[in-house]
């Protein structure tokens, strides 16, 4: 209820602001000369806002290419140094003295298509009304598959350890009737172990 009030005063308030401000621009007698002054004072400040504007984005774009420039130095010396250290792997590293090869479109393009999937999917799980369940229904099909998936291995490895142990015993009945000719000899195979 203090919310609405609160909203309520403060909308009065904005309305009486918004009226007076008309008021005091449309004055039959010292309106148009208000208006004048305020376009004069508006576009004053917008110039000189541009300039400033101008001015940091000119800075900042000029600490951006230095912060690039000294990116580029660390990873040649980098680069070289891997050279160095590991001469056959020469034909393998990118050579960082070719500036004028940039992006290609394709590697722009699937750049630009992976961060719009990318965007699309945190949308997607982090929606404030159903992302909770979406992360909550990815979790459980995780949760499911690992389960299942290693259940599934546990199987065929026992599987194959059934199997082998059957070859062991086909293979050791195969030799007794040659070990009850030339006499019990002790093997040293265990499939137990």
């Amino acid at each position: 209820m203090t919310g609405r009030r609160t909203i309520g005063g403060l909308s009065l308030l904005g309305g009486l602001g918004v009226g007076a401000a008309l008021m005091y621009l449309l004055d039959p007698e010292k309106g148009a000369d208000r208006r004048a002054r305020l376009r004069q004072t508006a576009g004053d400040t917008l110039s000189a806002t541009g300039e400033v504007l101008g001015n940091t984005v000119s800075a900042l774009s000029s600490r951006a290419s230095n912060l690039g420039s000294r990116a580029v130095d660390v990873a040649s010396d980098y680069i070289q140094r891997g050279k160095e250290y590991l001469p056959e792997a020469e034909d393998y590293l990118p050579d960082m003295r070719k500036e004028d090869e940039g992006f290609s479109t394709t590697s722009f393009l699937l750049t630009a298509v992976g961060c719009c999937a990318a965007g699309a999917a945190l949308m997607f799980l982090f929606d404030p009304s159903q992302g909770r369940g979406r992360r909550k229904l990815i979790a459980d099909k995780t949760t499911s598959t690992v389960r299942r998936s290693t259940e599934a291995i546990g199987k065929k490895a026992r599987h194959a350890g059934n199997v082998a142990k059957g070859m062991y015993h086909q293979a050791r009945n195969r030799f007794a009737g040659d070990e009850a000719e030339s006499g019990p000899q002790q093997s040293s195979f265990n499939p137990d172990m």
